[in-house]
């Protein structure tokens, strides 16, 4: 059963106050942007998240891309395990490959969520 997400949790944030994507919504539903911030996307993450039991990864941390009209909301691994050994001059790299978890494109003006799992 799909649950919507209560709009309280979509208006955590206030506005932000720089350019502002312009929002075509019906009369008497101009309520400006539903989600406004990057706190408000990443709130919306996890909700979708969780409702879905994707598991939010304790190594990873959450990252928000702003693209003018709507967020691009992925999960990214906190720290770089690159290392330097300085007696023998060698540098270990990681590299972060395939991944399958959740990314999402949240609508500024409404909302409205594009998902898919990341390769």
């Amino acid at each position: 059963m799909i649950k919507a997400l209560p709009l309280s949790l979509l208006l955590l944030a206030t506005p932000c106050f720089g350019e502002e994507p312009a929002c075509d919504q019906p009369d008497g539903r101009a309520i400006g942007l539903v989600v406004p911030t990057a706190d408000a996307a990443i709130a919306v993450y996890k909700a979708i998240a969780n409702g879905r039991h994707d598991k939010i990864k304790p190594t990873n941390k959450i990252l928000v891309n702003d693209k003018e009209d709507h967020w691009e909301v992925y999960q990214y691994p906190k720290k770089d395990r690159s290392t330097f050994n300085p007696h023998t001059g060698m540098e270990t790299v990681r590299v972060v490959a395939g991944g399958g978890t959740l990314e999402l494109e949240i609508s500024k003006c409404d909302g409205r969520t594009i998902g898919s799992y990341s390769r």
